[in-house]
């Protein structure tokens, strides 16, 4: 759902869109809980206790997995059209003294908070750092978007290559960059992206390792640096899944003819018989189709989502009075988090949880396509 615009209502549309806050005394950047920037999270209910309880506290936002170039007023970095470009085309904030924080997705996981590094007046937020959010108020002055964020932490563009190379202090003679992205060397993620990492570490080192025995420890000591950990008999499973996906690639004979649905025909419209459209909800959720569900972020995608699913589950008529037919759900999610966000919010809704299933991305069941 969309909430006001208030510091809680915009605390409360950050964490819908999968990014984790934490409150701040009001007027000051300083943090108002007692662990801190430890403190964030994306539980739904924390975050409105705490601004029903302190309504003009400022917004701190982790930048853990996240890039945010903060630019002060006195910059004058990067000095190129192009560059500034690049810049402005990314989420960006202005800031009470006027400066520019712009907002990028950490593509290694391994970038850590500088001062100065890039360019005088020139600092970067990444894993350990936060910044406050808009519409949070210092001296009397807010922070507010001047490209407003579009989606989740995974929404947001890769910093461009220059920068990442100013980062590591190179001169930019060189085309690319090694950022250490092993299950050795990587930090951990963050609830809501923990699969995704694991499926893609693991797979990065199936392939410039193959399956070595030590694997399987190696996923098991990067789940323990994740926040939280995931259980390890998840992770052993995903590992095995993903080892058993790799071998069945490996034999797969290159010059077999394509499977069925990887072809194309041609079909005449005339050899075509045509029936009408089979509705769950006349005019808006026909059977047996996709069906996309868009918006800015914040407009209650989410919400909408888990209500259409509480009424399936128990079936429930949908608003306008229309029949819906009780069935069963299936709920993915790669954003929040299922015991303390998506069952909370369905039992608000009225939902039956016996009919609606979570889909993991990885149980040995599931076939895994191999997206690293």
């Amino acid at each position: 759902m969309v909430h006001k615009r208030t510091l809680q209502g915009e605390a409360l549309n950050l964490v819908d869109s999968g990014f984790r806050v934490f409150p701040c005394r009001p007027g000051a950047k300083r943090p108002a809980t007692a662990d801190g920037l430890k403190s964030a999270t994306t539980d739904w209910d924390t975050v409105e206790r705490w601004w029903s309880q302190m309504p003009d506290a400022n917004i701190g936002l982790s930048t853990d997995g996240l890039l945010v170039v903060d630019v002060d007023p006195g910059a004058t970095w990067p000095a190129d059209p192009d560059r500034e470009l690049e810049l402005a085309a990314a989420p960006t904030a202005s800031t009470p003294r006027g400066g520019r924080h712009h907002y990028f997705i950490d593509p290694s996981g391994l970038m850590r908070n500088t001062a100065g590094r890039i360019a005088e007046h020139v600092d970067t937020r990444a894993t350990g750092g936060y910044v406050l959010a808009c519409p949070s108020v210092v001296n009397g002055s807010s922070y507010n978007w001047l490209t407003e964020l579009d989606g989740g932490p995974d929404c947001l563009p890769d910093p461009p290559q220059w920068l990442l190379q100013a980062l590591q202090g190179t001169n930019g003679a060189s085309p690319s960059i090694e950022i250490p992205h092993g299950l050795r060397t990587h930090p951990g993620a963050s609830e809501g992206h923990r699969n995704q990492a694991l499926c893609h570490l693991v797979g990065m080192h199936l392939a410039e390792h193959g399956a070595t025995t030590d694997l399987p420890q190696l996923a098991l000591d990067w789940s323990r640096r994740c926040r939280p950990p995931m259980p390890d008999a998840q992770v052993t499973k995903s590992v095995e899944a993903l080892i058993r996906k790799d071998q069945a690639s490996a034999k797969a004979d290159p010059k077999a003819p394509p499977a069925p649905g990887t072809g194309w025909r041609l079909t005449k419209y005339s050899e075509v018989e045509p029936i009408p459209i089979q509705w769950l909800w006349k005019g808006r959720l026909p059977r047996g189709k996709l069906v996309i569900l868009s918006g800015d972020p914040g407009l209650g995608k989410t919400t909408v989502l888990i209500d259409i699913s509480a009424r399936v589950s128990t079936g429930t008529p949908f608003p306008d009075g229309a029949s819906c037919p009780r069935g069963q759900v299936l709920f993915y999610t790669l954003e929040d988090g299922l015991r303390d966000t998506m069952i909370p919010r369905l039992m608000a809704a009225g939902g039956d949880r016996d009919r609606v299933i979570d889909c993991g991305p990885v149980t040995e069941s599931y076939r895994i396509n191999r997206g690293y």
